[in-house]
């Protein structure tokens, strides 16, 4: 027969209950061997409508500052024009910065190769042995705009592969692009950064479960 306390109820859980936890499936261990070749492509059509659609733009503001200069006869329209130029010249600017980043995808539409040997980023020039990834860092995209492009890309990730030696992969890019990956470097703690998104690259969670199939470095989530 059940005996219930005065203070206790026959509905309330006895404190030495405890809820059974799952414990986590075990990881399998890398076999780099097994895994092969594996290459994650790069969708050329949307860069190159980036590309056309701010050259396009660049080109309309430059019209438009030729215009203004060859009607301009006050001194207020003259400074109109100093505008339109400055607007023009920083809009080629971003232009051509696009379009240096997007003519080795462009040669090379692989974003990322992974080998038993190793990894490579043949657009950033980078490669190196699975043996010195001491990481998997996974972060999310560091950008300070507005509150409509923080959530157009809310579904990008950043995977970064904590390498030995992070410095000597920027010996080797020219310095414009050196300029760019240490930039990158500091924000993700890596030179060595591929872009996961469901539409534009590869989901996170198969380009995690990728990489672990060739390295058995820990997986670090934020």
């Amino acid at each position: 027969m059940w005996a219930t306390s005065a203070y206790q109820s026959e509905f309330t859980v006895p404190y030495e209950a405890s809820v059974p936890v799952p414990a986590p499936a075990p990881r399998t261990p890398a076999d780099p061997a097994r895994a092969g070749v594996q290459e994650i492509p790069a969708r050329r059509g949307a860069l190159l409508t980036r590309v056309a659609i701010l050259g396009s733009l660049a080109v309309i503001l430059w019209a438009n500052a030729i215009l203004h200069a060859a009607t301009a006869s006050t001194s207020y329209a003259r400074s109109t024009v100093v505008l339109w130029v400055l607007l023009a010249a920083f809009q080629t600017v971003v232009a051509g910065l696009l379009l240096l980043i997007a003519i080795p995808v462009l040669r090379n539409p692989v974003i990322a190769r992974f080998t038993p040997y190793g990894w490579e980023l043949p657009s950033a020039r980078m490669a190196g042995p699975w043996t010195a990834v001491r990481e998997i860092r996974i972060r999310p995209l560091n950008v300070r705009r507005s509150s409509s492009v923080n959530a157009a890309l809310a579904g990008y990730r950043m995977v970064a592969l904590i390498v030995d030696h992070p410095d000597g992969y920027l010996a080797r890019l020219s310095p414009v692009r050196r300029a760019l990956v240490r930039r990158t470097m500091n924000k993700y703690g890596s030179p060595v950064v591929i872009v996961a998104s469901p539409r534009r690259t590869i989901p996170l969670v198969d380009l995690v479960q990728l990489l672990q199939r060739y390295s058995d470095a820990p997986v670090t989530w934020n």
